[in-house]
């Protein structure tokens, strides 16, 4: 007897067609928004794994903080040999979905069964060791709802990495609280874009998880989140840390706890691997995680403007710009006005650059970068690599000048030639010099070199090598025997620089 097929009726007459309209962002969100039944405002979701007590603290901070927001609560046992399910079980939550996993394979795991279940307009992540303060949700839904095109978003924190840690001084749950009281006041100055999160709390919108989907199996462990904001920022979203608002991880990652330091080394490198092997080629740490602090850190005040030009040159990713934009934010002056552009010899970053530079990316020899952009018409320029790895250091300068306004600051470095593993290579204790082969150029000769090519106002700092306390010393002494240097101090901090950085007004 033939077998009938299974027929599903799905009833759609109590929702309302999408509306449509020209932008693929608001496209995603009014599908979503039709076709959503619940009208729960967020799903916070705790995957936890023994630790009771630590699983205690983080849903009775939750039930404690988060105010005025109608939430549910979705809970996964993720296969604990505790009594952790038995305290889901007992949380006095009305709208709660209590899920056991009846064995740990790994905590993507439980992420993705809870990422197919969510009600919520916002999907919001967190792990067990994590206790969240006031304010918390609320300040994290205020960005996110700020711009349709931020789609991700996290808070600062204690005890984490990728400069996103805070630290508040307390020695009780309670004064920690009272802190964080103070410390999570809504302030848009204080979000921060950038081309990373670790997310210590993950807070998604709905139609970002349905367009960029699930975390990616293949990363058994670390990096998935390196590759999750790298989806989310392909697909057209902006990522925020959100600097007002403040959640304690009480977790010392540093101290290893709870980790074997061998197989969490090892689970880095092939994380890392994975992520190169994925974005053929691209680096989650040294392509994405170019802050620049130090270029920034030289701009000093930025001079009140309606409109901005900012061209980021060899900034690999893109980091470097956004760095510029929040140093803008912070100071109340990143409007409509401020417009990115983006410059590379290697195509491997121009798909990131397009999303960080406003879709105005040339790759192209950098003997051309004078060719694409007017003179006389950016604000800000940031070099990302020093610019005597190229062979024509003073005349590349020459052209970066030439493209700024007149008060215009273009951020460059010079590779520091001299350094102490030149000396090391001189004294046979190295095999090789630099790898990068920098054009030799003295921090004096260059600084004459600017003031000849029209640089009016010079700032210069220095960022050294970390060099051992006791390498220091034998250098020191070296130099004090040898009688060659008059000044055996300087000299040593001479060595340690790798490079010397300057802010150059025109």
């Amino acid at each position: 007897m033939e077998k009938k097929a299974d027929i599903f009726f799905i009833d759609t007459n109590d929702l309302s067609r999408p509306v449509e309209v020209q932008n693929l962002l608001e496209n995603r969100l009014h599908y979503y928004q039709a076709i959503q039944k619940n009208k729960i405002e967020a799903s916070i979701c705790i995957i936890a794994y023994n630790r009771l007590e630590k699983t205690k603290r983080c849903i009775e901070s939750i039930l404690k903080c988060t105010k005025a927001i109608e939430y549910e609560l979705i809970l996964v046992d993720n296969g604990s040999t505790d009594d952790t399910f038995h305290y889901f079980e007992s949380i006095n939550y009305q709208n709660k979905k209590v899920i056991k996993i009846t064995q740990n394979l790994e905590f993507n795991f439980g992420v993705e069964i809870t990422m197919r279940m969510f009600e919520g307009r916002y999907y919001i992540l967190i792990p067990n060791d994590v206790i969240v303060t006031e304010n918390w949700l609320s300040n994290l839904l205020t960005c996110l709802k700020a711009d349709k095109a931020i789609g991700f978003v996290t808070p600062v924190s204690s005890n984490i990495s990728n400069l996103q840690q805070v630290d508040l001084s307390f020695h009780t749950l309670e004064q920690m609280q009272e802190q964080a009281k103070h410390f999570n006041q809504n302030n848009p100055q204080k979000w921060e874009e950038r081309l990373r999160l670790i997310n210590i709390v993950t807070c998604l919108k709905r139609e970002v998880i349905e367009c960029v989907g699930h975390f990616d199996a293949g990363f058994f462990h670390d990096f998935s989140e390196d590759d999750y904001s790298a989806r989310v920022r392909r697909a057209g979203y902006k990522l925020m840390l959100c600097g007002d608002t403040w959640v304690h991880h009480d977790h010392d990652f540093r101290n290893m706890e709870d980790k074997d330091p061998v197989k969490f080394q090892q689970s880095l490198e092939q994380g890392r691997r994975n992520y190169q092997e994925k974005y053929h080629g691209l680096d989650a740490w040294d392509d994405i995680n170019n802050y620049e602090l130090g270029l920034i850190d030289l701009l000093g005040v930025a001079k009140a403007a309606t409109e901005r030009n900012i061209l980021g040159i060899e900034i690999r990713c893109g980091m470097p710009i956004l760095s510029i934009r929040n140093w803008l934010r912070r100071q109340g002056l990143l409007n409509d006005g401020v417009v990115s552009y983006a410059f590379t010899t290697q195509a491997k970053y121009y798909e990131d650059l397009l999303f960080a530079a406003d879709g105005h990316v040339v790759c192209d020899r950098i003997d051309y970068l004078g060719e694409y952009y007017p003179m006389s018409s950016m604000d800000y320029i940031i070099m990302g690599e020093p610019v005597n790895l190229y062979s024509k250091p003073i005349s590349l300068t020459q052209t970066i000048i030439s493209l700024l306004k007149k008060g215009g600051k273009a951020l460059i470095k010079l590779r520091n030639t001299t350094d102490v593993h030149t000396l090391f290579h001189v004294l046979g204790l190295e095999q090789s010099l630099d790898a990068d082969m920098p054009v030799h150029l003295s921090l004096e000769d260059f600084s004459q070199c600017l003031k000849a090519i029209g640089a009016k106002q010079i700032r210069a700092s220095a960022e050294s090598y970390q060099v051992a306390e006791q390498t220091k010393a034998e250098l020191q002494q070296l130099l004090k025997k040898s009688g060659l240097v008059k000044n055996s101090e300087k000299k040593l901090q001479e060595l340690c620089v790798r490079d010397y950085l300057f802010c150059i007004e025109k």
